[in-house]
Parts: structure tokens; C-alpha cells; sequence
């Protein structure tokens, strides 16, 4: 538990489960092999570079549990440059830039967080080349307080990974306030393909909060197991290769949807009851998005979303061999622009866009209200009570300042605060309350900045 020399100094001690993960994590981190510098994506890749890298893309070598992300070098290149590795959507931008002033806070990159090697500040761990930091920005009332680019130039796109499962997420809360969407009914009301399937029965909610209770929990055993379903679906969703489908003729393939109505129950979980992460959840939310607007994904979030918070450049978002997005980890925007996103939140964003919005949405929303007041914190406690070495939350004990998690939000805080975390370490937090956000791009397995994103926070406002 965190006592109050340690909130006043910013640095988080290592008792929490989360630090405890990071700490595991840092290890591995600093042990890794040498690889070239992130600072090789900034600085530009030649004709011969890209070609050599683009011809050796293979969805396994990227996404390998063990190896992929943080030990291939090829991975800076693929970041920075999805859409010309695998088929994208385009989110399309629109109106005035929200041009956002930079003040910077010296402060701010002084903040220190306990690693292996010892307290090490902000600034210390983006340039440190093991860190490979490729972009971290902070924006506190709408002003820039912190940046560096180490590894990107600031103008480039680079992927989100699953920090994107909150889009649909924004999305059908937005349609909840209009009244197009309850999010107590069964998927079945706005999905009858889902009817005579597991998902039958599931609520809106227990999927939005990944809770549906299904067999498709992202764990190890799950994700490695080419017989199993989970690892089916990201084969056909990534590497777009061809998987017979059970009980059809041969050469008769599952596409990425039909698996997805395909998956299986779980006898041992009950929906509602149990917080198990699954991407296989926010593709039903993209499912349920189109169902109900009658629009692609990338349409709607260009219309509700990136034309309202002032981007400054189109996003990309990865799609399936039939053409569906793969808003469950393969959004790709600018650094700034993943700020705005997170800025959405906020109250400089409200101030900013809000008339326009609650125009566009034909009502007002409360995010605040949505993602914590309506929270159930029972669900990650009951995550923690899995004997469960495999998944996400393994071993220590829960934060006792994490109330939850929400809409597809990893952690919510007592406080308000929220953050959503990417594999290969990106990250998005958001303090509504402190009307600060922190977003980062990295190609790693160290999820450090979520650390110093509250570090942050706290040193801001304790």
C-alpha cells in the first residue's frame, strides 16, 4: 500500500501488484539483448530498408508470445509503418486542428519511479535506449507539458495495440446516450446472428466490461494453442490465413466474423462475473457498433470521433481479410493525435468541442459517469481470486487505489483516473479530474510509462 511519503515523492513503491508487474517486467527489459536504437525509425529508413523489412513481415513473427515486439528489430519499422505491412481503413480527420500550446514543465521529467537499477527519473528512462521509448507526451489543461520523440519523427503514425479496444467502447456509449443502445439487453437485440450462439443471453455491458464469460479468455494455454479458437481468430485476423471451418467441407474457410459467433461458453464462468481480457470481446463491440448505426467502423469513428477532437492527421485502422476493423489493437494516429483522443475525457476538451459534439451526437454525454460511476469493481476483485498464473493479473494483490476496471479500460482508479494499455507498450491514461493526459508509444514488452503516467498525475495534484 502506498503511504504518503511515497505519494508526495512521486515514486511508486513496489508493493502494489502493478509495480510488482512492472518490476518482472523491467528485468526482462534490461537484460535484453542489444538491438538497434528506436532513434533508427526517427531518423528514416532508406528504399532498401523498407523493402527488406516489408518483404520479411509474417503475423507470427510480430505476435510471437516469447520473442515478437521487444527482440525483432524489423518491429520499429512495422510500428511506425502499419499501413504499408498489412490492409487498413482510413479514419478521416476534419475541421480546424486543436492546435495545443506548449508550455513546458521541467518538473515533470525529474519525476522518479523505482526499477531494478534503482530510482530512475522520467527523463533518464525515455532516453535510455534499453527503455526503447519512441514517443510520450503529457497535456495538462490543454497545454503540452512534456514531450519527447526518441524514437519517431512527431509527425508519423504509430500502432495503438489494444490501447484501440476503447474506441468501440466511446462509441456505443456515445449511442447509449442517444438512446440507440441499452447496454442491459443481449447482443442478440441488436445481433441476430448471435441467436443459437454462446454469446446468446450476454449482455451489452458484460462484454463491454470483459466479463461475457466465454472460452476466450487471452491467457498463454489460449493464445498458443493452435487447436484452440482464440488462436485460430488472431491467425485469420492478422496473417489473414486460410483455417477449415468445423463440420464444413474441406477448402471451406472460417472468416474472422464467423469464428467470432463460433467461440465457445464456459461452464465455469458466469457472464458478469468474472473480468477475463479477450479481443474477441471488442470485436463484438465493433459488430454491434456497425449493427446498430448501419456505418463501417472507421466511418463512424471518423464522424463521432477524430472530425470532433481537432486531429491533425488521418488515422489508419487495420482490417481483416473481409475487410471488417481490428479496432481491438490495430488503430495507428500521430502521438499528439492519441492525446486528443484521451483529451476527449477531459474538461479542456468539453470546453473546447463540447457544443459542437452534443451537436453532431444530438445529446450530451457523461463519460465520467459511464466509465467509473457505473463500474463494477466486483469483477476485478473476483480476477484476483483466480488462481491464474498464465493471464493478465497473476499473483501480489490488488492496488487498493484501483477501483476497477470499465468499458473496455484496463484500470480506473478511486480517483477518477483511467488507463488503457497496448502490447508492446503503448499506453493512454487519463485524469479527468487533474484534466491531464499521458500517452506513449514504445516497441517493448515493458509497460513502464503507466508508471510514471501516474507519477504524473500525482505530482500534478496529489
Amino acid at each position: 500500500m502506498q503511504n504518503s511519503k511515497s505519494r508526495a515523492s512521486g515514486v511508486i513503491p513496489r508493493s502494489s501488484l502493478w509495480a510488482i508487474a512492472a518490476t518482472a517486467l523491467t528485468l526482462i527489459v534490461f537484460d535484453s539483448p542489444a538491438q538497434s536504437p528506436v532513434s533508427v525509425a526517427r531518423d528514416g529508413y532508406s528504399a532498401e530498408e523498407s523493402y527488406r523489412y516489408r518483404s520479411l513481415f509474417e503475423s507470427d513473427r510480430v505476435f510471437n508470445a516469447t520473442e515478437g515486439f521487444r527482440n525483432f528489430d524489423e518491429n520499429v519499422y512495422y510500428n511506425s509503418n502499419w499501413e504499408d505491412v498489412h490492409a487498413v481503413s482510413i479514419v478521416r480527420r476534419g475541421g480546424p486542428i486543436w492546435e495545443l500550446p506548449t508550455d513546458l514543465d521541467d518538473s515533470i521529467g525529474n519525476i522518479q519511479v523505482q526499477l531494478p537499477p534503482g530510482p530512475m527519473s522520467l527523463d533518464a528512462f525515455v532516453s535510455h535506449e534499453i527503455a526503447r521509448t519512441q514517443g510520450v507526451v503529457a497535456v495538462h489543461e490543454g497545454r503540452i507539458v512534456y514531450e519527447a520523440y526518441p524514437g519517431m519523427d512527431e509527425n508519423h503514425n504509430h500502432i495503438w495495440y489494444s490501447t484501440g479496444k476503447t474506441l468501440p467502447a466511446t462509441l456505443l456509449t456515445i449511442m447509449e446516450a442517444q438512446g440507440r443502445l441499452d447496454v442491459g439487453d443481449p447482443v442478440e437485440t441488436y445481433l441476430p446472428g448471435a441467436v443459437g450462439t454462446a454469446w446468446e443471453g450476454i449482455r451489452v455491458i458484460d462484454v463491454m466490461d470483459m466479463a461475457s464469460g466465454l472460452d476466450i479468455y487471452e491467457s498463454l494455454p489460449t493464445m498458443m494453442n493452435e487447436d484452440h479458437k482464440v488462436n485460430k481468430y488472431f491467425r485469420i485476423m492478422i496473417g489473414g490465413d486460410d483455417i477449415q471451418r468445423d463440420g464444413a467441407p474441406e477448402g471451406v474457410f472460417w472468416t474472422t466474423d464467423e469464428l467470432v459467433y463460433a467461440m465457445d461458453g464456459n461452464d465455469d464462468v458466469a457472464p458478469g462475473t468474472l473480468f477475463q481480457y479477450s479481443s474477441l470481446n471488442t470485436r463484438m463491440l465493433v459488430m454491434l457498433a456497425e449493427a446498430i448505426s448501419g456505418q463501417r467502423f472507421n466511418h463512424l469513428l471518423s464522424d463521432y470521433v477524430w472530425t470532433l477532437i481537432g486531429a491533425e492527421g488521418d488515422a489508419f485502422l487495420g482490417v481483416t481479410p473481409a475487410g471488417g476493423a481490428i479496432a481491438g489493437g490495430m488503430m495507428n494516429s500521430r502521438l499528439r493525435d492519441l492525446a486528443r483522443y484521451g483529451l476527449l475525457f477531459t474538461p479542456s476538451w468539453r470546453a473546447e468541442y463540447g457544443a459542437m459534439a452534443s451537436d453532431v451526437w444530438g445529446t450530451d454525454v457523461s463519460f465520467d459517469e459511464a466509465i467509473f460511476g457505473r463500474c463494477r469493481p466486483a469483477l476485478m476483485q473476483a480476477s484476483f481470486e483466480v488462481e491464474d498464473d498464465q493471464g493478465l493479473f497473476s499473483g501480489g494483490e490488488p492496488d487498493p487505489e484501483i477501483r476497477c476496471n470499465s468499458r473496455q479500460w484496463d484500470m480506473v482508479w478511486t480517483d477518477g483516473d483511467m488507463y488503457k494499455g497496448g502490447v508492446g507498450g503503448q499506453g493512454l491514461y487519463v485524469s479527468p479530474g487533474r484534466d491531464l493526459v499521458v500517452a506513449w508509444f514504445s516497441t517493448t514488452d515493458f509497460r513502464g510509462l503507466f508508471l510514471y503516467a501516474r507519477a504524473i498525475a500525482k505530482h500534478l495534484s496529489p
